[in-house]
């Protein structure tokens, strides 16, 4: 892997773990926050995503490439389209964070497949994780209003097992 994807991932990762427990030690600070806070994270996580679309490019399928190019490209639409508008969204920060979470649960069981397909003995792990956020996402499109009340823990925690699961994925793949 470039020493440059290495990096960026794991700066990546440690900003998503320092983030999410900032989050999770202030839960009491208003929906306003987090929707700039998780709006600013979104796009920094796109940019990121496309970013390692285009390093890992001749390492994976085209096919399997356009998955990440796509979360990439949600991620940053949705980032803007929450900093652009925050009273017309309020209501739906919740869902737009579960879909987010589901896209980043599919990339996750895309990327568990193509890992299996290469022997790689840590693929589970992956395939784990993919479940558990999509599993997430279905719990908050049913529970909005309630998810709503606790989305400073859920983004926390949230954010923790992705900047960890990041650390894995450079740890493993540099071993």
């Amino acid at each position: 892997m470039p020493k440059l994807f290495n990096i960026s991932t794991i700066i990546t990762s440690i900003l998503s773990i320092i983030l999410g427990i900032i989050i999770i030690a202030n839960p009491s600070k208003t929906m306003a926050f987090f929707a700039i806070l998780f709006s600013i994270t979104i796009i920094i996580v796109g940019i990121a995503t496309l970013y390692n679309a285009f390093i890992i490019r001749y390492q994976y399928s085209k096919s399997k490439i356009i998955y990440y190019i796509i979360e990439g490209i949600i991620s940053i639409v949705l980032g803007i389209m929450l900093l652009s508008s925050y009273e017309a969204l309020k209501n739906f920060i919740p869902l737009l964070i579960g879909f987010w979470i589901a896209l980043k649960g599919v990339t996750s069981i895309v990327s568990a497949l193509e890992m299996k397909k290469f022997n790689n003995p840590r693929w589970n792990i992956f395939l784990f994780v993919g479940i558990i956020f999509i599993i997430f996402s279905f719990l908050i499109a049913a529970f909005p209003i309630i998810i709503s009340v606790y989305l400073s823990l859920i983004i926390g925690i949230f954010l923790i097992i992705t900047g960890v699961l990041l650390l894995l994925y450079i740890y493993y793949i540099n071993r």
